[in-house]
């Protein structure tokens, strides 16, 4: 999956929670656990591992609490292209 795709699937991911669809949302933090890996973003790797181990648990509350930390952490991401 393409680090665009994740981002993309992320910021829908308060419906995917309302709609309790854990499938997507677990696929969604796999992508996200590669992604983060591939571009160095370790945090967002760290995220993507524990949301993929609520959606399996379907744990909404831990899942709400980790698309909280998801929007916390894009609001303070700084990508600078060299």
């Amino acid at each position: 999956a393409s680090f665009e795709w994740i981002m993309q699937e992320l910021f829908k991911s308060d419906r995917l929670l309302e709609t309790n669809n854990f499938e997507l949302l677990g696929k969604t933090g796999h992508g996200m656990a590669g992604a983060g890996t591939s571009y160095g973003f370790d945090a967002l790797s760290n995220l993507g591992d524990r949301l993929v181990k609520a959606a399996r648990a379907r744990n909404v509350e831990l899942l709400v609490r980790l698309k909280a930390e998801f929007d916390d952490y894009m609001a303070r991401l700084v990508v600078k292209y060299m």
